[in-house]
């Protein structure tokens, strides 16, 4: 009796529990799963750690008590996410599972060369990028000596279609240039890098010229190329600006610019004082002052960008008439009726007149000679003589010269004949003798 009440008790276990089983079972949960991507495939995993396939895009799972519940997708170009799902609570239907991860692999042409992310260093030749939703990636391959080859990723509303893998190319060069003085411009191809310093792209197989430009300095270039089969540019390349331009401007404009006696300008002029070197300059207009100037580009000297120079109205100038009679032998020729006493008589007047000393007079040879007359202005002085020669007996005739000469040096000694140049006016004082003579003579 025992033994049979036994038996009957473990057959009521046995019954119970296949009946809980059985319950448990038409119990569990059953999810519809989608997937963004719609081609992911989606995997469980066992409790063991292998993963089992359930679908591609789409599949149904239901939750149970006796497993991970833990499923994971994936797909080419992103990251794989895992979602795990608890018994009992409410899930929406479908369940969406959506991949939010961008993956690219990315490589540089050469593997020495260093791979950035956003600037932060993300390893030697390659890397997997890592972007995530609504996020742009700044990628670049770095090697020295090189432009940087970069690309950019980004997730972002209308953003480009981002490739599973990517080679970024490392061809263009990099030229890092330092120029001098402060507030050097630097240019490639005519477009501004930078002042004093700047990293120049140099794109494979072409030439970009570079050039320094500073104010008042003389500027300076050079034509960097990267084609296959010549040399490698430089990596690094300094400037220096040490020849000065000065522009040179008169008042009046009509003015002349002069370099070693030699015109070079009218009215505006711009020269180049190279390095430890001196330039004269002369500024020069019929009817006013000259004024020199000199221009040294020596040790820390500044020397200026403009320098205007304006001439003064020469005051000798203004009291004085252009005369074809200055500096020039002229030839008189004395009336049959007078003698030759007579006529000395009436020239040595008329000489005496306008001069107040004579240097030398000898009626028996014919010879008379002034002392020099000296007028002297602000900024010039004016010696004025007259020489007289006997030109002829039969009939008597006299040769006279009226000397003028011109100084810049308003303190000149009148004895400096080194001192004057001969000069084509006469003062009003003297523009009359002359044709006094002519007409008295004749």
């Amino acid at each position: 009796m025992r033994l049979l009440r036994g038996i009957r008790l473990f057959g009521f276990a046995i019954v119970f529990m296949a009946t809980a089983l059985v319950a448990d079972s038409s119990r569990a949960q059953k999810l519809q799963l989608v997937t963004s991507p719609e081609d992911a495939q989606i995997f469980l995993v066992d409790v063991d750690g292998s993963m089992a396939p359930l679908g591609t895009g789409r599949a149904e799972y239901r939750v149970r008590r006796s497993n991970t519940n833990t499923i994971v997708v994936t797909a080419d170009g992103y990251a794989k996410k895992e979602w795990t799902f608890v018994r009992g609570n409410d899930y929406p239907t479908p369940v969406r599972l959506e991949l939010d991860t961008r993956v690219v692999e990315v490589s540089a042409s050469d593997q020495q060369a260093e791979i950035f992310l956003n600037d932060v260093r993300m390893g030697t030749g390659q890397a997997k990028i890592m972007i995530g939703q609504n996020e742009t990636a700044l990628v670049e391959a770095r090697l020295e000596g090189y432009w940087p080859a970069s690309a950019t990723y980004s997730t972002t509303e209308n953003s480009g279609v981002i490739p599973l893998a990517d080679e970024l190319r490392i061809q263009d060069r990099m030229l890092v240039v330092n120029a001098r003085p402060a507030g050097t411009v630097i240019l490639a191809d005519g477009v501004e890098q930078g002042q004093n310093f700047a990293e120049i792209r140099l794109p494979f197989n072409a030439c970009v010229e570079v050039e320094a430009n500073a104010d008042n300095f003389v500027s300076k270039s050079e034509v960097f190329c990267n084609q296959e089969r010549m040399e490698a540019p430089p990596m690094n390349y300094a400037f220096e600006l040490t020849d000065r331009e000065v522009t040179v401007r008169t008042v009046p404009q009509t003015a002349s610019i002069l370099l070693s006696g030699r015109t070079v300008g009218i009215d505006e002029y711009t020269l180049v004082v190279q390095q430890d070197e001196c330039i004269e300059v002369r500024v020069e207009q019929s009817g006013y002052v000259s004024q020199n100037r000199s221009y040294c580009n020596q040790g820390s000297g500044q020397l200026p960008e403009i320098d205007v120079i304006e001439l003064s109205e020469d005051e000798a100038f203004v009291g004085s008439q252009a005369s074809d009679q200055a500096n020039t032998n002229i030839t008189i020729e004395v009336g049959e009726q007078r003698t030759f006493d007579d006529a000395w008589k009436i020239m040595s007047l008329i000489v005496l007149n306008a001069f107040d000393i004579l240097e030398i007079t000898d009626k028996e040879t014919g010879y008379l000679r002034t002392a020099w007359a000296v007028e002297r202005f602000d900024n010039a002085t004016v010696r004025t003589r007259t020489i007289v020669k006997q030109g002829d007996i039969s009939p008597v005739k006299f040769v006279v010269q009226i000397d003028s000469e011109y100084s810049e040096d308003p303190e000149v000694s009148v004895s400096c004949d080194r001192c004057f140049r001969p000069w084509d006016r006469l003062l009003y004082q003297y523009e009359d003798i002359i044709n006094e003579m002519i007409f008295r003579l004749r």
